[in-house]
Formats: C-alpha cells, structure tokens, sequence
C-alpha cells in the first residue's frame, strides 16, 4: 500500500449555500429558528444568516482549524 502525504488547503468561506433544507416545507421562502438564525431564499438559492452566537461558534471553529493545519 501506498501512502501519500497531501498538503492542507485553505478554504475560506464568504457565505453558505445550499438547496433548500429538509425541514423547510415547500412554498415556504423564509424560516427563522427560535435562536434568531434565518434561512431565506434569494434568486433560487438558499441562504444562511446566522445568529451573533452561532456566528461566534463557527468563527472560532474557523480559527482552531486554521490552527491546526500550521
């Protein structure tokens, strides 16, 4: 077997994009959780806002990888 050492790329993420989630019914173009982050719908792509904590929790996730990697 032959193993091969693959360098870490960085990604950066400037916003998130998806299809429209599970748990969204159809016809429905915006939902609001109860901790105040927000899927909405724009020009046929779901977007995702999130709240000032989980925003908090991701940037700090982001931060400990990057971290990681060096």
């Amino acid at each position: 077997m032959t193993l091969f050492w693959v360098r870490p790329m960085v990604i950066k993420v400037r916003k998130w994009e998806y299809c429209r989630p599970s748990h969204i019914p159809d016809g429905v173009t915006e939902f609001v959780h109860p901790c105040g982050c927000r899927e909405y719908e724009e020009d046929g792509v779901w977007l995702l806002k999130q709240c000032p904590r989980h925003e908090r929790e991701t940037n700090d996730l982001i931060k400990r990888l990057q971290k990681e990697i060096k």
